[in-house]
């Protein structure tokens, strides 16, 4: 199934918030909405991936030059050399269809952020099966509760499926 980016609902966004508190913001500080990348279907329920700003963590160096390699949990976007931004795997939420909102990069009113989009959108499309497969193993090391430390800061994907239940 081939994934697009959406807008999620903020009332659902907040609703998920009060359970889990890795569960992002759908501001950025630029503010343009946030933008999930899904639905990736696990056991039968639609999961979808925040996409989010590069950050100074993303980076090895003060000078932001030297860019950390993606992890499971974090897959960093990058197209020559340049970092656009990182999707979360380990912040990925399930939605309801009538919560999500199909994302039109070609009405985007800002140029130079819909090129950004435009750039990530090409490196997850190429990226697709390597994702796709990252996203179930990260799906099942947390519902497993395996003991690596990058799950800490996974969200609890059974409170917010006890969320999705009673929206859908």
């Amino acid at each position: 199934m081939k994934q697009n980016l959406y807008i999620i609902d903020d009332d659902y966004i907040e609703k998920l918030k009060r359970v889990a508190p890795y569960v992002y913001d759908n501001k950025e500080q630029n503010f343009h909405k946030r933008k999930y990348l899904g639905p990736f279907i696990l056991h039968g329920i639609p999961y979808y991936i925040p996409l989010s700003s590069p950050k100074k963590n993303d980076f090895y160096d003060a000078d932001f030059t030297k860019i950390k390699k993606s992890i499971l949990p974090i897959e960093r976007i990058i197209v020559n050399h340049t970092l656009y931004g990182t999707l979360r795997l380990s912040n990925m939420i399930p939605v309801p269809k009538e919560k999500t909102h199909l994302y039109h990069v070609w009405r985007e009113y800002d140029f130079l952020y819909q090129d950004v989009i435009l750039k990530e959108l090409s490196y997850l499309y190429k990226n697709h099966k390597r994702i796709c497969k990252n996203v179930a193993v990260l799906y099942e090391q947390k519902k497993k509760k395996y003991p690596f430390s990058y799950l800490i800061h996974c969200i609890d994907f059974d409170k917010v499926e006890e969320i999705y239940q009673k929206e859908k």
